[in-house]
């Protein structure tokens, strides 16, 4: 993390590392808070113009470097990935041009996670069992499920909780 505003809002410039290595620290989480709630976030991209967007960057549901779920842009696709155990699992992309602010919503209901940018659904995965599992051969480091938002690339972006967990 870079800065923070008397607003609330935060700045993370991208380290070029994935949720997937330990150096990365272009993310941001928090406990989840519940098996059920939603949460949100805008994005914006302060030098848009200035420089290209070049990197990844969204909403992670994290457990840790072995098991996450992003939830991101680039520059032209939305897409929704899981991580399991040293591979992405399953991805989903839609074709997405990032320009402006975006913002982010994932609905989690038990094991349900409902993916929404710009109030728009996109996904909804059901049978999410990967970021509450302890069972990795490779062992967890028990932090518990999480959520928050992660740069991946060498970006510095601005972020915004849009409303209170719900």
């Amino acid at each position: 993390m870079v800065g923070e505003n008397s607003d609330g809002t935060i700045w993370i410039k991208g380290d070029g590392r994935d949720l997937n290595q330990r150096e990365c620290k272009s993310l941001l989480v928090k406990s989840q808070p519940d098996f059920r709630f939603s949460v949100e976030f805008e994005m914006s991209f302060p030098h848009e113009g200035e420089e290209a967007f070049t990197s990844d960057a969204g909403v992670t549901l994290y457990y840790d470097e072995n098991t996450y779920i992003k939830f991101g842009v680039t520059r032209d696709q939305v897409f929704v990935s899981e991580y399991v155990d040293d591979t992405y699992v399953r991805t989903e992309t839609k074709p997405f041009r990032f320009q402006g602010p975006v913002t982010f919503r994932v609905d989690t209901n038990g094991l349900i996670r409902t993916f929404l940018l710009n109030s728009k659904l996109l996904w909804q995965w059901t049978d999410v069992t990967s970021i509450c599992s302890e069972g990795l051969v490779k062992g967890k480091r028990f932090t518990g499920a999480m959520y928050g938002v992660y740069v991946n690339g060498s970006n510095l972006l601005c972020w915004r909780q849009h409303s209170e967990i719900q």
